[in-house]
């Protein structure tokens, strides 16, 4: 892509032994806006034969503006066209070098490329890229207007431009052809013309722009291809306010031809448009660039992403990422941008309230690739850490640590006691094997004593060895006291005919003295009722529910309970009686 600010375009006169002169166009041009920018001084030269050739014409074009050169006619051989670009320190920052034959095309064009280079001077001989050339001490006075310097200086150091100048003070030759002191007029044309003979018939002729007076007829023609007009520069006998390119004065005004004041055209860039006075402006907002890799942002192809304010950004932070010229996104909490696309972190990274998994940030802890709360027994951990499944009789704490449960929390069989389960009874808050006469129990139930009767305690924890299965052959429990009896249904069988809300019979049959107050109280899904004294075991009305009581007259005189399950069926259960 090239950048044409500091071109400069001339007409060269090629000059054969019998063909009539005829035009180059010479233009000078750079490969980046880096270089160009970089630019403080671009030397022309013309070289005979070949790039190392002895130097046949010299100039300077510095970056305050374009410049005509105004080289001398070339017989016709091989010349080298050389550019070098220098940098505020004299320091070469580019070049290129061409060689043509002449006569031969019709246009040369040096493109700069970066060359890092060595400086052309030393640092008290340069000034904003140009070199002192004396071959002693640099001037005081007025700048020389000649060639050159060879010999010594002529004393001090100059006061404006250094002693390298290849513009005349005035018009020094007037059928030359040539721009001698580079005010935009040539020869006759140029007023310091006016007293040479060679200019006499043109004294009072006048032509208009662009057509300058013929010295060998007083005739108007076209004006010397370069020279200044209003607003331009003549091409062709015409005054050119577009731009110049191919040898042609083009209206400047579009992408490819693009520029004003007659200079050279240049190409617009990509996303940029040639506006109407001949400059390349920032176009094209939203279309694609670069092969669809962006889009046009500000004049620029935008391969990141546009923020809100419709400034380009790279694309790659997660507070502005996307691609292609795309709007930006903000990526959140747990998310990374990667190659313009927001992704997942990695799990484990932090984040406000815990560590990320998924793409979300997890307060809990993770199991199995989900994040749990941490606060379940089943999937209990830290913030961040591995759940943990806390097993049975065991809670997850507020500290999210695993701690024994409550003692009497339901478990397999029995129920917690110190953070294990018992299935044997307790006693103590400690839990016994429910097998011994005086500590017998299951299910995690309060330890029963079998010693007052002739019951026995069994391996499965029950008190046995009574009948206890009709209102003759009940279970004792006058002498029981304030204990727990645990009994099982099934070892009995259903004979006794008892009605309670329409249960089936009881299972158990139990006795105690008249005169006693007794307390029963059973688990749910349990119920106990009064039976009737004369031995008939029929229900006492109103007497179902699982707290009971019976008083009576001193004496012998027997008093029965009966006990079965709500639903129907047999099983063990723990009696809690109280008998004072």
């Amino acid at each position: 892509m090239r950048f044409l600010p500091f071109v400069v375009a001339l007409l060269v006169l090629v000059a054969g032994c019998t063909a009539a002169p005829r035009g180059l166009h010479w233009t000078i041009d750079f490969e980046s806006t880096a270089l160009h920018d970089q630019t403080r001084v671009v030397e022309a030269r013309i070289l005979r034969g070949s790039c190392t050739g002895a130097v046949v014409y010299r100039t300077e074009v510095r970056a305050t503006g374009a410049m005509a050169m105004s080289p001398p006619d070339l017989p016709p051989g091989t010349y080298a066209f050389a550019a070098t670009a220098y940098d505020a320190t004299c320091t070469v920052v580019g070049d290129d070098c061409q060689s043509i034959d002449l006569p031969g095309p019709a246009a040369v064009t040096n493109l700069l490329r970066a060359h890092a280079g060595a400086a052309a001077c030393a640092p008290a001989l340069c000034h904003s890229g140009s070199c002192e050339m004396d071959s002693g001490m640099p001037d005081t006075g007025t700048p020389d207007v000649g060639t050159l310097d060879v010999g010594p200086n002529d004393g001090g150091m100059d006061a404006a431009m250094p002693d390298m100048a290849v513009c005349t003070a005035t018009e020094t030759a007037c059928t030359n052809g040539t721009d001698d002191d580079c005010d935009g007029h040539t020869d006759c044309a140029d007023t310091d013309c006016a007293p040479d003979m060679a200019c006499a018939l043109c004294n009072g002729v006048t032509c208009s722009d662009c057509q300058a007076c013929d010295p060998a007829t007083g005739m108007c023609r076209a004006a010397t291809n370069g020279d200044v007009c209003p607003g331009g520069h003549c091409a062709a006998g015409a005054c050119c306010t577009g731009c110049i390119q191919g040898g042609a004065c083009q209206a400047g005004t579009t992408s490819g031809s693009c520029g004003s004041g007659g200079n050279a055209c240049t190409t617009c860039g990509e996303c940029t448009a040639c506006n109407m006075s001949g400059m390349c402006v920032g176009a094209g907002g939203g279309a694609s660039c670069s092969g669809g890799a962006g889009h046009c942002t500000n004049g620029s192809c935008c391969t990141g992403c546009v923020d809100p304010s419709g400034t380009c950004m790279p694309g790659s932070s997660p507070m502005a990422c996307g691609s292609a010229g795309t709007s930006c996104l903000t990526c959140g909490e747990c998310h990374t941008c990667t190659t313009g696309a927001c992704m997942a972190a990695g799990d484990g990274t932090g984040c406000t309230t815990g560590s990320c998994l998924g793409g979300a940030c997890c307060n809990g802890c993770f199991i199995v690739g989900t994040c749990q709360p941490g606060t379940a027994a089943g999937a209990c951990g830290p913030v961040g850490g591995s759940c943990v499944a806390c097993g049975e009789c065991r809670i997850c704490d507020g500290t999210r640590n695993c701690a024994p449960a409550p003692d009497g929390t339901s478990c397999t069989g029995g129920s917690c006691v110190g953070g294990s389960c018992c299935t044997g009874c307790t006693q103590g808050g400690a839990c016994q094997g429910g097998n011994a006469q005086m500590l017998c129990g299951n299910g995690g139930s309060p330890c029963g004593d079998c010693n007052p009767t002739s019951l026995t305690c069994n391996t499965t924890g029950v008190c046995t060895g009574g009948i206890g299965d009709s209102c003759l052959n009940a279970i004792d429990i006058t002498g029981v006291g304030n204990v727990f009896l645990p009994i099982d249904t099934c070892l009995y069988t259903d004979n006794v005919s008892f009605t309670c809300s329409g249960g089936p019979a009881p299972d158990v049959v139990l006795s105690g003295l008249q005169g006693h107050n007794y307390h029963l109280d059973v688990p749910t899904g349990w119920i106990v009722g009064y039976l009737d004294p004369s031995g008939s075991c029929a229900p006492v009305p109103s007497a179902c529910g699982r707290s009971y009581g019976s008083s009576g007259s001193t004496g012998q005189l027997r008093f029965w309970f009966a006990v079965e399950r709500a639903d129907g069926g047999c099983g063990r259960v723990t009696i809690q009686i109280t008998n004072s």
